[in-house]
Order: C-alpha cells, then structure tokens, then sequence
C-alpha cells in the first residue's frame, strides 16, 4: 500500500523504493516529480516559473476512502490510487482530464510511471587511441578507436503511461 505523507507544501507518496513529489504550483498546476533516488534535484524548473514560498497554493486532502485519496487545489483534483500509485486528474467538478495507466500486478506502487536505471559512459582517451578521419556526406568526421569506456555515473530513462479513451485523438510534435 502506498503511504501518503502530506507535508506544509507538497505532497509525498512513498512506494518502496520510489518517491513521487506532488506539489501545486498554482491554481491550475500541479507538478508531480517521481524519483528513485530518494530526494528529486533541487534544480530550478525550465517549465513553470515558481511562485515565492509565500504565494504558494497549498494542496488540501478532499476526501480518503482508503483505496483513493483525493487531493484539490481551487481548480483541480488529483486522485492517487492507493494500491497501485496510479494518478488521475480531474477538473473542479470532477471531469477527467488525464489518467494513468495502472501497473501491472506485482510492478510495484510507480502508477504509469516508470524509471529505468541507465549507466552512463564517457571515454577516456591516452597514448593509445587512435583518431581517423572520414570524408561523409556530412562533411569529415573523426573517428575514433581503443579508446577506454568507464562508467561516470547511473542515471534513469523515464516513460509515462497514460490511459486514453477509445475515440480520444493525440496529436503532438513526435
């Protein structure tokens, strides 16, 4: 079961080894961050511009049915699924506007949201590389061999599951 930690001015959803940050940002934003590494990075967002501390619109508990808590600024509802984290986002009368997709059985308490841990790899170039270069197409390119791959840190590949309805058409850039 998820555990629900609600805090002066977010919101906390623990589920094992993942934590998801809801916060709202205004009346008509809520920010959701979800992370595996324990505290999301403090950076600031390219997205959303935050209000100061003092302006900040609170996220208030509407209703707890112990399966779904429902959470509302003045203009929407987020409800998280207990059981499986999964979110829904409802206008103030209760209209859905976007849904995730529930996890299958046994994927744990991440809702549609899923983090990949991913290594990443720079090289390290010595006395040994060799650099060739290459007439392309695309003009002259250096190619390089024996160079040494190490491993500079993990990071994650994030994918978000979202459920649509049957006669629900997305259109986006990709």
């Amino acid at each position: 079961m998820l555990q629900v930690n609600l805090q002066s001015d977010e919101v906390i959803l623990n589920g094992g080894d993942v934590r998801t940050h809801v916060q709202a940002i205004d009346s008509s934003i809520i920010r959701v961050v979800h992370t595996a590494a324990g505290q999301p990075a403090n950076k600031p967002s390219l997205m959303v511009l935050e209000p100061s501390r003092q302006a900040r619109i609170g996220l208030r508990r509407v209703e707890d049915d112990g399966r779904t808590i429902t959470l509302a600024t003045e203009r929407l509802k987020l409800q998280v699924d207990r059981c499986s984290g999964a979110l829904t986002w409802l206008d103030s009368e209760g209209g859905l506007l976007l849904r995730e997709r529930s996890p299958e059985s046994g994927h744990g308490l991440t809702g549609g949201r899923e983090l990949t841990p991913i290594k990443v790899e720079r090289r390290i170039f010595d006395e040994s590389v060799r650099i060739e270069a290459e007439h392309t197409t695309d003009g002259i390119k250096a190619r390089v061999a024996n160079a040494k791959v190490v491993v500079d840190r993990v990071a994650f590949s994030a994918a978000l599951n979202l459920h649509f309805a049957q006669d629900e058409l997305i259109f986006g850039l990709g």
